[in-house]
């Protein structure tokens, strides 16, 4: 945890950003959170976004910004909370990855 930060606050900021963009952004068919629970450290977080096809990747991008200008209409609000989000999420990398539906245990 940053100085400044607790785990409610980041909890918070997730939750808070899951119920005004991910789960409104009808791009995304499913999404899970995770964050890393051994050791000092618990800064990790993966988030994990399917999506139906390529075209659908940029599709929920550009609704992802739609989005976050309705949730914060005032730029100011917008930017306090990302502030607060940034202080939490340090790195960004894509991975994109198809699944092999024949490996996948069911």
């Amino acid at each position: 945890m940053p100085e400044n930060g607790t785990r409610a606050e980041l909890n918070g900021l997730l939750k808070e950003f899951s119920e005004k963009i991910s789960f409104k952004n009808d791009k995304v068919i499913s999404e899970r959170v995770l964050h890393h629970i051994s050791g000092a450290d618990l800064r990790d977080l993966v988030i994990i976004s399917e999506h139906a096809s390529w075209n659908d990747i940029d599709a929920a991008s550009n609704m992802q910004n739609e989005l976050i200008n309705k949730a914060w209409p005032k730029e100011e609000d917008r930017n306090a909370f990302f502030k607060s989000w940034n202080k939490y999420v340090i790195t960004h990398s894509d991975e994109i990855y198809q699944e092999n539906p024949e490996l996948t245990k069911k």
